[in-house]
């Protein structure tokens, strides 16, 4: 049996930092930005961290962390999973919250 590890703050600013580069160019001066959360729970769905961004590109969470094309305008997401620790895991909540969760 293995023992699980509990998402550490640490892991999820990486998580954070990744969420940033991948989306640098829609991160405009002055702008709020993607922000992190602890002990989010969306559709009855908790995750001990999330990074939450509204206004972020449309359905952002779903091209994180692998990349692709990014749907209303057709630009490029960069790949930035080899960003991510290995201890976390990160998943769509909504098209705006993106859930990490423990691996």
């Amino acid at each position: 049996m293995t023992t699980r590890v509990k998402v550490t703050k640490r892991d999820a600013e990486r998580v954070l930092a990744a969420v940033k580069k991948a989306y640098g160019a829609w991160i405009m001066e002055g702008d709020r930005g993607p922000v992190l959360m602890k002990d989010y729970a969306a559709w009855n769905s908790p995750a001990p961290y999330a990074v939450v961004w509204e206004e972020g590109p449309f359905e952002w969470t779903f091209n994180f962390p692998f990349g692709g094309i990014e749907e209303e305008f057709g630009s490029n997401v960069a790949d930035v999973s080899a960003a991510i620790p290995k201890a976390v895991f990160c998943e769509a909540m909504t098209s705006w919250c993106l859930g990490i969760y423990e691996a």
